[in-house]
């Protein structure tokens, strides 16, 4: 409340000069005091029971208009605003927070819009070791999904570097992955003995929906026999 400019208060009177007869702007009509949910006058200063609802700011400024005097009697202001009558100014620090407050709403908005759909991981479970069996090499890994997505998923994996690595399956090749879930199963992957020049080689496994898009990969490794280097 503008009590600068409010007061004195006074009822309205048509015609009259209230700048002469000493009266200020608030006609005592107590609307601001009608609409407030909690009953308080804002007229007597900020107080606690005040939800900033902003029903007596409307209220006021409706009343203000019907009797020809300037809205904003009662407005959001600073009490040295008000106390020294000086308008509202956009200060070169507000500007800098407003600056950096857009660059931490677009890059939230960034990661959003960029995160993957799905995120996967391959670990071998602990202790297990590789075996070989008609000229294929085997490791066991255990995988988790992660579906970010809002809708159900069905995945299924394959090997995406080195070539002619093959997935086994100990269930379906199609795996569900509902919304927002987490979940877990274990594959065999092989490789053809004559190819795994390394004792220890990375290998990237790719997971894929339904219409064959990579929704997400994961590096990890594939152990065989050794062998030596010359």
């Amino acid at each position: 409340y503008d009590f600068k400019r409010g007061e004195n208060r006074a009822k309205w009177r048509k015609g009259e000069d209230r700048k002469a007869a000493g009266k200020g702007d608030c006609i005592d009509c107590h609307q601001c005091v009608v609409v407030c949910p909690t009953g308080i006058d804002i007229r007597d200063g900020q107080q606690l029971e005040c939800v900033n609802c902003t029903a007596c700011i409307d209220a006021c400024d409706e009343v203000m208009e019907k009797v020809g005097l300037p809205k904003g009697l009662i407005r959001y202001a600073t009490e040295n605003e008000i106390e020294k009558q000086t308008e509202f100014k956009f200060t070169g620090r507000m500007k800098g927070f407003a600056v950096v407050l857009l660059l931490l709403t677009g890059f939230l908005g960034y990661l959003l819009t960029s995160r993957a759909e799905m995120e996967a991981k391959f670990i071998k479970p602990a202790g297990s070791t590789f075996f070989v069996r008609d000229g294929k090499i085997t490791n066991t890994y255990n995988y988790t999904f992660l579906n970010k997505t809002n809708e159900k998923k069905i995945v299924t994996i394959k090997i995406i570097e080195p070539k002619h690595g093959e997935v086994i399956y100990s269930e379906s090749s199609k795996i569900s992955v509902d919304r927002d879930k987490i979940t877990k199963g274990t594959i065999n992957i092989s490789f053809p003995e004559n190819e795994m020049t390394l004792s220890k080689q990375n290998i990237t496994i790719g997971v894929y929906d339904m219409k064959g898009k990579l929704v997400d990969s994961y590096k990890t490794y594939f152990e065989g026999p050794f062998k030596l280097q010359f």
